[in-house]
């Protein structure tokens, strides 16, 4: 049912007098999902979060960070991270504690997936 709104909703965000509909009245064209006075106290108290995140590597770990491994990957971890409130602050939060890490962590990442 979501999949139909969104086909709907992205093709009269097409033209300039539905998309114009959709911005004056988002109350109504989206059925209260969307509101311009945004959530009430109530609704974010209520809100939660739940991200899950997958890790591969190694089980040993190497002497020297400069160095690579020859094999595959072979381990994995799966990390649950769960908790109260809208997940907004914590977007951040993660963000910013997966870029602390690409930097503090920078030489022992394999140059295969670094990208900077």
């Amino acid at each position: 049912m979501l999949a139909l709104w969104l086909m709907v909703f992205s093709y009269l965000a097409r033209f300039e007098l539905t998309r114009k509909i959709l911005q004056t009245f988002p109350d109504q064209c989206s059925f209260n999902m969307f509101k311009e006075s945004g959530p009430t106290k109530e609704q974010m108290d209520q809100a939660s979060y739940v991200y899950w995140f997958l890790g591969t590597g190694w089980e040993t770990k190497l002497a020297d960070p400069k160095e690579q491994h020859t094999e595959k990957p072979n381990a994995k971890i799966f990390i649950r991270c769960e908790g109260p409130g809208g997940p907004y602050l914590t977007t951040c939060g993660c963000v910013l504690s997966a870029a602390f890490t690409i930097l503090q962590d920078r030489d022992a990442l394999p140059s295969t997936y670094l990208l900077l």
